[in-house]
C-alpha cells in the first residue's frame, strides 16, 4: 500500500511540473520586435507621447516577467505576462505609424516650401530682365546671387 500511494504521488508530482507556466517568448520576442520598430521609425522623435506608452507598457512587461520568475516554478503565472506583451506590440504599433504619419507630413510641408521659394526665385528673376539697361549693372550681381541661391536650394 505504501509503494502505491508513493508511485501515486509520484505521478502528481510529475504531472504538476510538467503543467507549470511556461515564459510566454513568442510574444515577448513579437513585444521587443515591434519596439525596435517603432524605434528605427524615430518614434521617439516623431511620436513622443506614443512612444512613452510603448516604452511604459514594456517596462510593466519586463516587471511582471521578473516577478513570475521569483515565484516558485509551480506557483508561476504568465497571463498578464502574455496581455503585456499584446500592449507592448499595440503601443509600439500606433508610434511607429504616428511617427511614419508625421514624417510624411513634415515631408509634403518641406516640398511645398521648396516650391514656393523656387518659385519666388523665379519671379525674383523675372523683375530683374525687365530692368532696364542703365540699372542692368547693378542687377548682375543680384542675379548671379538669385542664381547661386537656385543652386543651393536644388541641393
Amino acid at each position: 500500500m505504501k509503494r502505491f500511494y508513493f508511485f501515486a504521488a509520484a505521478i502528481v508530482v510529475a504531472v504538476l511540473v510538467s503543467s507549470c507556466a511556461k515564459t510566454p517568448e513568442e510574444q515577448i520576442e513579437q513585444a521587443g520586435a515591434a519596439l525596435g520598430a517603432a524605434e528605427a521609425a524615430d518614434a521617439q522623435r516623431y511620436a513622443p507621447d506614443a512612444w512613452s506608452r510603448a516604452r511604459e507598457s514594456m517596462d510593466r512587461l519586463n516587471a511582471e516577467l521578473s516577478a513570475q520568475e521569483e515565484k516558485f516554478r509551480l506557483f508561476r503565472n504568465f497571463k498578464a505576462a502574455e496581455t503585456l506583451a499584446d500592449e507592448v506590440v499595440a503601443a509600439a504599433n500606433q508610434a511607429r505609424a504616428e511617427a511614419e504619419n508625421k514624417k510624411a507630413q513634415l515631408r509634403a510641408e518641406i516640398t511645398k516650401m521648396i516650391a514656393d521659394v523656387k518659385g519666388s526665385l523665379q519671379s525674383a528673376r523675372n523683375q530683374l530682365s525687365g530692368l532696364t539697361a542703365a540699372a542692368a549693372l547693378s542687377t548682375v550681381s543680384l542675379r548671379s546671387k538669385l542664381d547661386e541661391a537656385g543652386r543651393l536650394l536644388d541641393k
